[in-house]
Parts: structure tokens; sequence; C-alpha cells
């Protein structure tokens, strides 16, 4: 047979339709009335809701007007509606199908269907095993090479979690093996094909074969970079020139500072990017107030960030300025329609207006924000 069209059929099944109807899909139907529609009508409750609506004001609690109203939202969520079906027959609850359906819009079976696995890539909290268990039940083979490339991706995310931008090659493999039981050439194909599509990167460094997600690999050689040229630009004033200003400073706030310390104020003022390690109680705060004195005299402007709302909140304590959450240093914004992606409105066209950024609990940032926050800070800026 060529087929030309086909639909797919809504259920029989009572259960599946009053679980359909009780996920809020439909505004003003709730579990309770949910359950009534449906006892009312059996099965024929699609059908009556489609065609008839107006039999809807039989049941308790729904008006003509209210009967007329969920006629037209069934009517117009024919594509959602058939999607929530599709999908509830794989065990996904009714919030999980909702928010496959408004990310993958009327093409929501057809796309499932070609490739469960884009599940796993573009729903939040929907991870790998959930979306191999989907694939298992339509059948899709083992050895599929979509789904050794989704568990490479899933394996690679994983380590991201950990703090790693990228896996060795037989690292990434056992990985797999793991999760697939795939192994040899199919696996090697499968990892070589997504390295061509671009969605991975294969590097060879320091004699081993890595493999990093696109999005870290950019967002680390990016980050890399930027440091380097922040790092590079050249300085005018030398530790020599602040020296004096220093003491002076100290003898103003009454603060004595130790060799370490001063050399830290120091470098802060001559170099493109200075880092400044050591446990609690070691006096990096001093450092940091002494130097916004500093800056202060020689009326250099300044930022100051974190990138959690409690560490902003600890560093405004500390140094009796506004410190800001990185995010909202750099303005963040979300689209239009896509929750999870994030627009930063402060960026290389549009960067940060200072002289110094001050960072605290830079171990907490990960290489994605820092990459965007690095793209915001103009040459010539001190961090």
């Amino acid at each position: 047979f060529e087929v030309t069209s086909f639909s797919r059929m809504l259920p029989q099944d009572k259960e599946a339709m009053q679980r359909y109807l009780a996920s809020g899909v439909i505004k003003g139907i709730g579990s309770a009335l949910a359950s009534r529609i449906v006892k009312e009508f059996g099965d024929d409750t699609f059908r009556i809701m489609e065609n008839e609506p107006e039999r809807l004001a039989q049941i308790k609690g729904i008006s003509d007007a209210k009967a007329c109203e969920i006629g037209e939202q069934f009517s117009a969520q024919s594509a959602s509606r058939q999607a929530m079906v599709f999908l509830q027959k794989f065990g996904l609850t009714p919030s999980m199908a909702m928010r496959i359906y408004k990310e993958l819009g009327q093409k929501t079976i057809a796309t499932v269907s070609a490739n469960p696995y884009i599940l796993a890539e573009k729903i939040q909290g929907m991870g790998f095993r959930r979306a191999d268990e989907i694939a298992r039940q339509m059948g899709i083979p083992a050895e599929s090479p979509a789904r050794i490339r989704s568990a490479a991706r899933f394996a690679l995310q994983n380590a991201s979690g950990e703090g790693h931008t990228y896996l060795p090659m037989e690292q990434l493999e056992n990985a797999v093996f793991d999760l697939t039981g795939v192994q040899g050439t199919e696996l090697e194909n499968a990892i070589t094909q997504s390295v061509l599509e671009g969605r991975f990167i294969q590097k060879n460094e320091q004699n081993q074969q890595r493999i990093y997600l696109k999005k870290l690999y950019l967002a680390a050689a990016g980050a890399a970079s930027k440091l380097m040229e922040l790092a590079a630009f050249p300085r005018r004033a030398t530790k020599t020139d602040y020296s004096a200003k220093v003491a002076e400073m100290e003898s103003k706030v009454g603060t004595t500072l130790s060799d370490e310390q001063r050399d830290a104020v120091l470098a802060a003022l001559t170099e493109g990017v200075l880092i400044i390690t050591g446990g609690p109680g070691t006096g990096k705060t001093t450092i940091i107030n002494v130097l916004l004195e500093l800056l202060d005299a020689e009326r250099l402007s300044y930022l100051l960030a974190a990138p959690t709302g409690r560490a902003a909140k600890r560093m405004t304590e500390a140094t009796g300025r506004e410190a800001k959450t990185i995010h909202r240093l750099l303005e963040i914004q979300f689209g239009t329609g896509d929750r999870e992606r994030q627009i930063f409105q402060r960026d290389e066209e549009h960067p940060l207006k200072a002289d110094v950024i001050v960072l605290d609990e830079v171990s907490m940032i990960d290489v994605t924000l820092m990459h965007h926050l690095l793209k915001a800070v103009a040459p010539g800026t001190r961090l």
C-alpha cells in the first residue's frame, strides 16, 4: 500500500478521556467536573464535546454559555488533544505531555514518532532513560543510531554536571555502553556522525581524543580567549605608582594589610585580570574593601557581582556597596515562547560600563555563564 494520508483516532477509553479533561487543558474543567462529564456521556464524550457541546449543559455546574465555551476550546485544540492522547499512551503525565506539546507544537506526533529521543534533547525534565523507554514501546531498535547519539549526549551532559566540559573518547564510549549495551563500530559511527553534524566537537589534545558538547566547547574557548585578551590589554600604571596610595588608604580605614594582601590590591589596580583565592578568614573581603576605597579615591567606576542572590547580599553587607547577581548585571530576559532560552542584554555590542568589575564566589560560576559575562566586559576593563 502507498499511504497518501492518515489520522490517529481518539481513544474510546473512559479513563484516558477523564485524565485528559482533568489535566487543565480546557479552562473551567477540573477533576470533579471531568469525572461527571465522562460518567454522563461515556465513550461518546469527545464526540459530544466537539459536535454537540450544548448538551454539556445537562451536567450540574455547566451553564449554556459555559457549554459553548468548552466546545469552542475543544474544537480549537484538536492538534493539542491528539498529541496529549498520543503522549499519554506512553505513561507520561498530563503536565509533561503539555510541556512537550508547547515545545513541539502541532508537529508533536510526527516529531516524536520519527525520533522519540528528541524529547531528551529539547524537554527539560525528560532524560535519556525516559525517552529510551518511550522508544522501546514504539519499537525503535536497540542499535538505532538516534538512540546511541542520544545516549552520548546524555553522558556528556551528566559529565558537565560534575564540572567537565568534555570526556575522553574511551570514557564516553564506556558511558554509552553502560546506557545502551551497544559497542564497537555502531557506537563509533554514531559518535562520528554527531561530530560531522556539528553537535559534538572532537579535539586531539594532550595525546587524547576528547569529545565536547558543542555549546560547552564554544563557551570554554570563548571564555579562555576573552580572559587572555583582558589580561594582555596594555596598562599604564604600575604597582610603584600605587604603593604610597595603598599605604595611605590602610591608614585611613584603620587596616594593616599583610604583604600578600598588599600585593593583591596593587595587582588589582594594575593587572587586566586577577584571581584572589583563599579559605574563610584569610582576608579576601579586606582586600576588596581597601581596593574599593582606592577606586573611589581615584574616581574609577566599578561594578560588584556574585553568582547567587545570597552571595550578592553578603558582598553588599561586607562592602557597604551594591552588589548584583551576574544575571541581573547582564540584564537577563527570557525568549518569548521559550522559557529556557536566556537572552542577555549586555554583550559585545552593549558592554558593561565600568573601569573595574569585582566578582565574588567565582568558583560557583559555570562555564556558560562565565562566557556570557566575559563577552560583556569591554577591553580595558579590569576584572
